[in-house]
């Protein structure tokens, strides 16, 4: 064995490192829109005032979940700015694609350090890696999730305690991974439960889901005392707009044709712009303010429950378009201008070089407006690699992630951004290019098997010292003895 392949576990470590802080450095102080801001102008205010028993003291909404605010706070506390923070959260997520190739290929190999190369350089990865997104922290929980399912040389309590800390942190920041977050924590007690003893693994998966639970109980009683904001009304409400031209159902027309008459504009068809780009709709937004979102959501709980063929001919519309089969996923939060620095020191500035270099990253490998933007062909090509692989949780895993963290966005978000289906795509990702490696290694080592059967390799070392002698003999006289 030689020694790049002793060291490469070490080597991938430093690539997921020195990658993260060159692109800390490139891309500071990382890419921000509206709702990141404002959760750092929040996080400054958690800093200087201290922890508030009412949010509402803060002016700070239910918008978001608070722990997107919390987590950012020390952050701020140590260094007032985002660099540190894109920094970590850049290595973070870097170092979880190294999870998954480690857990899949093997560690004392060459491979995993091309699997680590070829996807903390990728072009989604360097953009999204410090994206100030919850979107970009559920991915690399879900990257660790899956890790630890199949990874069978870490020892077993140190998989519970890396499952447990990312169905944690990926609940908190986003409540709709809950519906990921649980099956897997349920799933990982099937996978382990033969390496561990029973009473063990039973009891760490009940302390995962009490922690995992009881964290977004807290964090929602939390969230009680900021001031409401009907942040889910959008998305049902359009579907049971469209639900109220193939339905005379009197409790969706109830909650649709007030608004109807308010707003004729209401009375068009969807377009494609409702699908793709939500807010760009003249249905969504202005036309919904005010509505209750208990209201809207029993209504929508009773369309699903006694119209459920109607519920999935209007959903599957959106999930057309939330896979990439529509069009491809937008990318355009990315961009945005329109937010105010919550300190001077992290203020956003995008100039040509900087748009440059986002134009080329999308350019390069045509990920954002190719491969990865259509998200179905990275669900397959990921459930086809952990197939090919025969690994049974690495397929149940993946295919569980996708189904419990697409579903509520299919079902409630308001237009198909890509960075939604994010903590899907990467690991499709990582898995797909796992595979190939792993392809590759078992080629790689049938043809070193067979030139070691029928002597080649050994024509070729006697070559070797042959020609590298005089080099040896010199290197010894100079020496000495």
């Amino acid at each position: 064995m030689t020694l790049a392949n002793r060291n490469a576990e070490r080597l991938s470590v430093w690539v997921c490192f020195l990658t993260a802080l060159l692109t800390t450095f490139a891309l500071y102080p990382g890419w921000l829109f509206f709702d990141s801001a404002q959760q750092w102008g929040w996080a400054r205010q958690f800093a200087n005032g201290g922890w508030p028993s009412s949010l509402k003291s803060y002016q700070i909404t239910n918008h978001w979940p608070i722990f997107n605010t919390i987590i950012k706070v020390p952050f701020y506390q140590l260094t007032h700015e985002t660099g540190f923070y894109i920094l970590v959260q850049a290595f973070l997520f870097n170092l979880s694609l190294y999870f998954v190739g480690r857990a899949l290929i093997g560690r004392q190999t060459l491979w995993l350090l091309v699997f680590t190369i070829v996807m903390v350089v990728s072009p989604i990865s360097l953009n999204m890696a410090v994206f100030h997104s919850s979107d970009t922290i559920v991915a690399f929980c879900a990257l660790v999730m899956l890790a630890m399912l199949v990874d069978d040389q870490v020892r077993p309590w140190q998989r519970a305690l890396w499952i447990g800390v990312a169905a944690v942190v990926m609940s908190l920041v986003r409540y709709n991974a809950l519906t990921a977050a649980v099956p897997l924590v349920i799933l990982f007690y099937w996978a382990i439960r033969d390496k561990w003893s029973r009473a063990q693994s039973k009891w760490a998966i009940i302390g995962i889901l009490l922690a995992t639970v009881l964290g977004v109980i807290a964090a929602r009683s939390y969230e009680h005392t900021a001031y409401r904001r009907p942040s889910v009304v959008e998305g049902p409400m359009l579907r049971m707009l469209e639900a109220s031209r193939l339905t005379s159902d009197p409790a969706i027309h109830a909650v649709v044709d007030p608004r109807i008459k308010i707003n004729p504009r209401l009375r068009q068809p969807l377009g494609p712009d409702c699908y793709i780009y939500g807010y760009w709709c003249a249905q969504i937004g202005g036309p919904w303010e005010g509505l209750s979102t208990h209201v809207v959501m029993r209504t929508y709980l009773h369309f699903m429950v006694h119209h459920p063929w109607t519920f999935l001919r209007v959903n599957s519309h959106f999930a057309w378009y939330a896979m990439g089969l529509g069009a491809p996923l937008q990318a355009r939060q990315l961009g945005r201008t329109d937010i105010f620095e919550p300190f001077p020191a992290a203020r956003m500035v995008f100039n040509h070089r900087r748009f440059a270099m986002l134009s080329a990253f999308r350019g390069t490998l045509d990920l954002f407006d190719g491969l990865a933007s259509r998200a179905y062909i990275i669900f397959l090509a990921g459930l086809v690699a952990a197939a090919l692989l025969r690994r049974r949780w690495i397929f149940i895993g993946y295919l569980v992630l996708s189904i419990g963290y697409s579903v509520p966005i299919i079902l409630l978000a308001s237009d198909t951004i890509f960075r939604y289906m994010f903590p899907v795509i990467m690991p499709g990702m990582a898995i797909f290019v796992a595979g190939c490696c792993v392809l590759l290694q078992k080629g790689s080592r049938e043809v070193h098997a067979r030139a070691l059967t029928d002597g080649t390799w050994q024509a070729l070392t006697v070559a070797h010292n042959r020609l590298t002698q005089p080099f040896r003999l010199f290197r010894s006289r100079r020496r000495g003895p």
